[in-house]
């Protein structure tokens, strides 16, 4: 069976993700900017400057959030498919039949999140040079998907060819443990970006109380 998987952000950051004072930093970086407007012409480097900046932090945002979605999909997608190797595993430890209409009820709920997990692939702008897609010549897109709908397609084949206990056994322990791996793989990645993006934010904190105190000229 599989634990419900968390990420846990290592290093110093604390509170929860959404603090619900997103408008106060909103206002906040509204009175800055009028006042670098009301200070620099409109042609002045530095709002290039500024402009590359906030670009550069939407993106990473941007990564952040679709390496959340991965891990989002994986793990909803394993909770899904443990009911089905519970069976499955129960079956073959004990050298019982399977239902095939209670596995087809139960590898309905994984076929859900497949679909999810694909719509998330084919719509990638960060997380991989290959956007996911099928033709009459297979599946194309990054190992993550790609694996686990080859995978997906084998137990399906399996089923339709009346439950096969010992084929069906073996292919539901590679399907889960490819997707813990990924599972794995988009959590590492969650937080290496988390790390990033903090990391950026407190060196332009720091910068600034440098002004400030007169440590740094600009």
């Amino acid at each position: 069976m599989n634990a419900v998987h968390r990420t846990e952000v290592q290093g110093p950051i604390y509170g929860p993700v959404h603090t619900g004072s997103g408008d106060i930093i909103i206002a906040d970086f509204e009175r800055a900017f009028k006042e670098l407007v009301k200070a620099l012409s409109s042609d002045h480097p530095a709002l290039k400057s500024l402009r590359s900046g906030v670009e550069g932090l939407i993106t990473a945002y941007e990564r952040l959030n679709e390496w959340k979605e991965l891990h989002h999909q994986l793990q909803s997608l394993l909770i899904a498919f443990d009911p089905f190797q519970g069976i499955v595993d129960m079956s073959f430890a004990a050298g019982q039949p399977l239902s095939e209409a209670l596995l087809r009820r139960y590898w309905l709920q994984c076929k859900i999140r497949i679909e999810g997990l694909k719509r998330l692939a084919a719509n990638i702008r960060h997380i991989g040079a290959r956007r996911y897609e099928e033709d009459e010549t297979g599946v194309k897109g990054e190992p993550w998907v790609v694996d686990i709908v080859m995978l997906a397609d084998e137990i399906e084949h399996l089923l339709g060819e009346g439950p096969d206990i010992g084929g069906l056994q073996r292919a539901a322990e590679e399907f889960a443990a490819r997707c813990f791996d990924y599972l794995e793989y988009a959590d590492r990645n969650l937080r290496d970006e988390a790390r990033r993006l903090y990391g950026t934010l407190r060196s332009l904190q720091g910068r600034i109380a440098d002004y400030e105190h007169g440590r740094e000229n600009p």
